[in-house]
């Protein structure tokens, strides 16, 4: 199974509406899979990630989050 990876270098959160974090399945059952880090930029969490893709094709910005 391939777990969700952000690519920092490509995330700009000021333009970002953080949709993919509203369709996980993990974060919509009250685990904290995806998490603000402080720099604004998400943090996803490698052992609760499912690889389950819906946050790469939520991310509107095609390409700053893959498997």
């Amino acid at each position: 199974m391939r777990i969700a990876v952000l690519l920092k270098d490509r995330c700009k959160p000021k333009n970002c509406t953080q949709e993919y974090i509203k369709f996980c399945p993990r974060v919509r059952a009250g685990d904290e899979t995806v998490i603000m880090g402080e720099n604004g930029k998400p943090v996803i969490s490698e052992e609760l990630c499912v690889g389950c893709g819906i946050c790469i094709h939520k991310c509107p910005f095609e390409g700053r989050i893959q498997a």
